[in-house]
């Protein structure tokens, strides 16, 4: 069970997944790995993904070592691996629906470069990405969240984003950051199987950082997050 999120701050965008990874064996959840890293740095930007490990493995290693630098090649690769599992009888219907990618990557915008956001989300859209729109957040909770702890991290994400086209806040991520800390502390005290401790990345313009900077949630050191580079 995983715990993924990407905010889209504008400016630039964050996306954050913790470290545990868990597999099903003999009808029960069980910790695989503590110090899982699940954020990868392709071509095309950051990547993270939450549900079946072995599809999440074949997408990674596709999107890596077949250069993928566009979201359609993405989606294209994400569609051919769904497909190929369901034939080969690896993957459930229900592995199928929540099995989940979020993506953060550099775009060309008119004369400049932009920072984009989006989500491959089976359970809600399984034929397209959909967007993380500036100033909004996409959680994708572990299965075994209770629908009320669900309203409330969405409701609090919502009321406490914010746009960084400026300012101070442009700056950093920090804010964001105690966001995510916040969220996966809520999160992590429902499930055994989600860590307190998670990976980050931030792409801004300039590209993408930090693919395997790690914080703790309990006790963050936001003091430590740099500055981000600006384009």
């Amino acid at each position: 069970m995983t715990f993924l999120i990407a905010i889209h701050a504008s400016g630039y965008a964050l996306l954050a997944a913790d470290k545990m990874e868990s597999v099903r064996a003999f009808g029960q959840t069980v910790p695989l790995n503590i110090e899982a890293s699940k954020i990868v740095e392709t071509p095309l930007g950051a990547v993270t993904g939450a549900g079946l490990v072995s599809l999440l493995d074949a997408v990674k290693d596709r999107i890596q070592t077949e250069s993928v630098s566009h979201t359609d090649q993405m989606l294209s690769v994400i569609h051919e691996e769904r497909q190929r599992a369901r034939e080969q009888g690896s993957a459930s219907t229900q592995d199928l629906a929540h099995t989940s990618w979020l993506l953060t990557y550099r775009a060309r915008a008119g004369d400049g470069v932009a920072v984009r956001c989006v989500g491959f989300l089976p359970s809600v859209e399984d034929q397209r990405l959909v967007v993380v729109e500036p100033g909004k957040a996409m959680p994708v909770f572990p299965l075994d969240t209770p629908p009320e702890l669900v309203d409330r991290v969405v409701d609090h994400l919502r009321s406490n984003l914010h746009q960084t086209d400026g300012g101070a806040d442009a700056a950093s991520p920090r804010h964001h950051l105690a966001l995510v800390c916040w969220a996966l502390r809520e999160v992590a005290q429902n499930s055994a199987q989600v860590s307190t401790t998670f990976d980050f990345a931030v792409t801004t313009p300039a590209g993408t950082s930090n693919p395997h900077r790690s914080l703790d949630a309990m006790h963050p050191a936001l003091d430590d997050v740099p500055s981000l580079e600006r384009s």
